[in-house]
């Protein structure tokens, strides 16, 4: 699932990541940047800032929840014309599936940055006590 895809070494490979259109991105400034120990602990703080505000669970799930009740009463009639999800109780469950996704997405995120700059216990805590969260 999506929740727990780990994109963060995509940021720090020399080798790049392909495009769509089979470019290759080039990541060579993160990967530089990278080897800055202020860069490493600036961009660690500013990660768990932003996992627990701006892509905080309770707020991403209220945004879906209001997209949610703005949708819900076309989607029979968009049904009707596209035949696209094949009923409301589909799209229904589509959407539970990403309010889970997006419930699950911060905690496994924060895992995933503790484990790519091989940060200890200590370290992660003190990034999320610094960005004021609960422990």
């Amino acid at each position: 699932p999506i929740s727990t895809r780990n994109i963060l070494p995509n940021y720090f490979n020399r080798a790049g990541i392909p495009s769509q259109d089979q470019s290759l991105t080039n990541m060579d400034i993160f990967c530089g940047l990278r080897t800055s120990p202020v860069w490493r602990d600036k961009f660690c703080q500013r990660y768990v800032e932003l996992v627990y505000t701006q892509f905080s669970a309770e707020r991403l799930v209220g945004i879906l929840d209001e997209m949610e009740a703005v949708m819900k009463p076309e989607m029979k009639r968009h049904i009707s014309r596209w035949g696209e999800p094949s009923s409301v109780s589909a799209w229904e469950s589509n959407i539970n599936d990403l309010r889970k996704c997006l419930k699950e997405r911060g905690e496994y995120s924060l895992k995933f940055l503790q484990r790519e700059f091989e940060l200890s216990d200590a370290q992660m805590q003190a990034y999320k006590d610094a960005a004021g969260t609960p422990q």
